[in-house]
C-alpha cells in the first residue's frame, strides 16, 4: 500500500481531508473527502456543529486508509474559537461561532479593566471583538455558570485533536490568535488573565512538529487506521497557508486569500509599537516561531454572502457569473471600506453596498454588476492601502505579492490586486494551507529537512501563475479617491 499523511483542513464554509505525498521531487495531494461546515443557531446563538465536523472526519481518514497506509494525521482551522471541556473531560457545549454577537460591546468592558493600549503591548494581536479574550470575559460576565463549569478550553484544532486521540494540548500558532500569548515570552499571559479574573483554563503547550498521540482505539478500529499518530503542525490555517509560500526569500509579503484576506510579511521578532497598533496589525506566530506580522481583511465573505443572497432568492448566479456581471460593467470610481461594520454579519451585501455609497456622500449605483465591480476594485484598494502600511511599519520594498488559498480562483480580483499594489502578483497554491499542513508533517517525519527545502519544492506546484499590473495611472487615480472615502477626507 501507498504511504501518505492527511491533512485535515476546517475553513469557515467547508472541511477537507487531504492525502498528501513526495513525488518527483513536488509536495502533492488527493483530496479524498470534501463536506460542508453549516454552522448553527442554538438558543439564539450562531454555533460551529462540532459534531458532524468530527463525524465528517473520521469519514476522510476511513476513506483514505481504504487506499493508503497513514503514515500521520495534521490538523488545522480557523482561530480564535474553541470548546469548554469540564472536569470530567467532557465537551460542555458547541464552539461559539465567531460571527455570533455575543462579543458585541465586550471589548469595550475589558479595557475598562485593561487598557486596549496595554492588552497590545502585552500581546501585539490586532483588535477584533471575537478574539479569544473577550470571547472567556464574555462567559465570565454574561454566562457565569458556564464559565464555572469549564475547566479547560481547546481552541478548535486542539479539540479535533483531543476527539481523536483523547490528549489536550494547546498548539502554538493557534493559541497566538487568543489575544492572551504573550510577545516577551511566547507563553500564555497570565498575569493579563488575572487582571480580568479569568482562572487559567489552556492545556499544555505544543509546537509544530510535536505529537498529540495515538488515535484512540475506537477511533483507530472504526477508521481502520490504525494507531497513527496525530501530529502537530502549524494548525492556525493562515500559519500553514503561510508555511506553502513557494518563495525562499527572506523578505516576502503576502495575502492568505479566503473568506478572510490576511496580508503580511514574516518576521523574526514581533512589532508591538505603537505604530504598529494604530495600524492594527498583528503578530502570529508562525513556522518556526517566526511572526506573522498582518492585517485582517475582510475578503471574499462580501462576495460569498452575495452569492448566498442570490441563492435565497432563487437565482443561480456563481462566483464566476458574478466576475464576468464585474467585468461588462463600467467602473464608477465608487468604492467601500470592506472593512466597515455594515459588512461584519451575514445579509445582503449589495444592499449594505447601497447604504454605504449612500452615508458616504457617494452617487448610487444602478446595477447589480456595477456593485460588485464596486467591491472588487475596493478589496484591491484595500490591500494597496495596507501594503502601504506594512512597507512603513517594516521598511521592507517587496518586488511581488505572493496571493495563495482560495482566493487565487477569482483571477478579476488578483488582476485588480496587481494594478492597485503596482507589483507583479504570484498566485498559488490554490490548496496552501493543505500544502503547508502536508509540509510540516513531511519535515516532523524526516521526509523533508527543513522549511526552506518545502518552499522550493512549492515553487513547482502546478496551479501557480503570474500577474503583473496594468493601467498604474488609472489606478493611481482610483487610490487617491478611494483613500479620501475610507478615512473621510
Amino acid at each position: 500500500m501507498e504511504e501518505r499523511v492527511l491533512a485535515v483542513d476546517l475553513g469557515a464554509s467547508s472541511g477537507r481531508v487531504m492525502a498528501g505525498s513526495i513525488q518527483d521531487g513536488k509536495i502533492v495531494y488527493e483530496e479524498m473527502h470534501r463536506f460542508k461546515n453549516s454552522p448553527k443557531r442554538v438558543n439564539g446563538s450562531l454555533k460551529w456543529d462540532i459534531e458532524d465536523l468530527f463525524n465528517n472526519i473520521k469519514l476522510g481518514i476511513k476513506k483514505s486508509a481504504q487506499k493508503y497506509k497513514i503514515l500521520s494525521i495534521g490538523i488545522d482551522t480557523w482561530g480564535v474559537d474553541f470548546g469548554m471541556i469540564d472536569k470530567d473531560g467532557n465537551l460542555i457545549t458547541q464552539p461559539y461561532h465567531y460571527r455570533d454577537e455575543g462579543t458585541e460591546g465586550v471589548p469595550e468592558e475589558v479595557y475598562k479593566v485593561v487598557s486596549a493600549k496595554e492588552i497590545y503591548e502585552r500581546t501585539g494581536i490586532q483588535m477584533m471583538r471575537f478574539n479569544t479574550i473577550y470571547q472567556l470575559y464574555k462567559l465570565k460576565i454574561k454566562e457565569s455558570e458556564l464559565w464555572e463549569k469549564t475547566d479547560k478550553i481547546l481552541l478548535v484544532p486542539d479539540l479535533i485533536a483531543y476527539m481523536l486521540t483523547g490528549v489536550m494540548r494547546t498548539e502554538r500558532t493557534e493559541a497566538s490568535t487568543t489575544n492572551l500569548l504573550s510577545v516577551k515570552d511566547g507563553k500564555i499571559d497570565l498575569e493579563l488573565m488575572d487582571k480580568l479574573g479569568l482562572k487559567n483554563v489552556f492545556a499544555p503547550m505544543i509546537e509544530p512538529g510535536e505529537t498529540y498521540g495515538p488515535l484512540l482505539d475506537e477511533i483507530a478500529k472504526e477508521t481502520g487506521a490504525g494507531k497513527v499518530n496525530v501530529v502537530a503542525v502549524c494548525s492556525h490555517d493562515t500559519a500553514s497557508a503561510v508555511a506553502s509560500v513557494p518563495c525562499t526569500d527572506k523578505d516576502f509579503a503576502y495575502i492568505s486569500s479566503g473568506t478572510w484576506s490576511l496580508l503580511g510579511t514574516e518576521l523574526d521578532k514581533p512589532n508591538a509599537s505603537a505604530k504598529a497598533h494604530e495600524n492594527d496589525f498583528t503578530n502570529e506566530i508562525g513556522v518556526n516561531k517566526t511572526v506573522r506580522f498582518l492585517k485582517n481583511i475582510m475578503g471574499l465573505w462580501i462576495l460569498q454572502q452575495t452569492k448566498a443572497t442570490y441563492e435565497e432568492q432563487g437565482k443561480n448566479i456563481g462566483f464566476g457569473e458574478m466576475e464576468q456581471m464585474a467585468l461588462s460593467s463600467p467602473s464608477k470610481n465608487c468604492f467601500i471600506n470592506v472593512d466597515d461594520k455594515l459588512f461584519e454579519l451575514p445579509g445582503d451585501m449589495l444592499a449594505r453596498v447601497d447604504e454605504y455609497l449612500a452615508k458616504t456622500g457617494q452617487a448610487p449605483l444602478e446595477t447589480d454588476g456595477e456593485k460588485i465591480r464596486c467591491i472588487y476594485e475596493s478589496l484591491a484598494l484595500k490591500y494597496a492601502l495596507m501594503m502601504d502600511g506594512l512597507k512603513e511599519l517594516t521598511g521592507k520594498n517587496f518586488s511581488a505579492l505572493h496571493i495563495f488559498g482560495g482566493g487565487i480562483q477569482a483571477k478579476l480580483l488578483c488582476k485588480m490586486s496587481a494594478s492597485a499594489c503596482n507589483v507583479r502578483v504570484i498566485c498559488g497554491p490554490v490548496e496552501a494551507t493543505a500544502s503547508g499542513n502536508i509540509a510540516l508533517q513531511m519535515i516532523a517525519l524526516g521526509k523533508i529537512s527543513n522549511i526552506t527545502q518545502a518552499r522550493e519544492m512549492l515553487k513547482l506546484s502546478p496551479d501557480i501563475y503570474v500577474v503583473n499590473p496594468e493601467n498604474t495611472d488609472e489606478w493611481k487615480e482610483k487610490y487617491s479617491i478611494y483613500k479620501k472615502i475610507v478615512k473621510g477626507e
